[in-house]
């Protein structure tokens, strides 16, 4: 929502892709983002640097008078003919659907096929994948092995043998084992509720960002089988 906004500050012909799961989604940072551009306060700032313009001005496209603009789109939607300097994945993933490999897959081969080369500058161009872990094997956990990204990882409590650290000079600043990530918003007892709801497995990817195979670690789910002793009466 607002990192566009604050670009267009200094950039305003920086161009950006963004995509996400739900395309209704997409299209309400793409609306927060023009109301704050729109606003009293922001035009008052920086009016002076671009004008959003009139004939494409719509919820999930809008463009200034530099030849910026900020276009969203699901995942799977073409981006073909559209060059962005800063390409966004947010949430990619449904979390209803990513048991499914081919789901999975689908998104992997959107991100690697369609949104990777839709830059203007391969040199210049940003390619930032913004979720919490839904699937050992989903879209960060792929781009992790492949390499050539920076990891933030901000796990709900705070895992000292984790400790995030970036090139731009962000560290995490906790230090006990525990400590909650914003204990003023989501309090303890919040939290404690949503590893009840959750489950453990879900809790582990979307909170702590450590998802484990749902086939188990060390103790593979495929290898428990059912016995009984002759006679006995066996259930469905």
């Amino acid at each position: 929502v607002f990192w566009p906004a604050w670009e267009w500050t200094r950039n305003p012909e920086a161009r950006w892709l963004f995509g996400s799961h739900s395309l209704s989604l997409c299209t309400r940072d793409s609306r927060h983002c023009r109301q704050i551009i729109e606003s009293g306060w922001y035009q008052k700032l920086w009016g002076a640097k671009f004008k959003i313009t009139s004939d494409q001005n719509t919820k999930t496209l809008f463009e200034n008078d530099k030849k910026g603009f900020r276009l969203c789109r699901s995942v799977g939607a073409s981006a073909i003919g559209q060059g962005g300097d800063f390409i966004v994945a947010d949430d990619p993933h449904d979390p209803e659907e990513v048991q499914s490999e081919v789901q999975r897959q689908a998104v992997l081969d959107w991100w690697s096929g369609v949104m990777s080369g839709s830059v203007v500058d391969p040199d210049k161009s940003a390619h930032v994948l913004i979720m919490h872990r839904v699937h050992h094997q989903d879209l960060a956990g792929h781009l992790i092995e492949q390499g050539g990204y920076e990891l933030l990882c901000l796990p709900t409590e705070y895992i000292p043998e984790r400790k995030c650290s970036t090139s731009i000079g962000f560290s995490d600043p906790r230090e006990e084992r525990g400590t909650l990530l914003f204990e003023k918003r989501f309090k303890r007892d919040y939290i404690d509720s949503q590893k009840i709801s959750l489950g453990s497995y879900k809790y582990a990817g979307q909170h702590q960002q450590n998802p484990s195979p749902q086939e188990g670690g060390l103790a593979k789910r495929h290898w428990w089988r059912f016995w009984h002793w002759p006679g006995e009466p066996q259930t469905p």
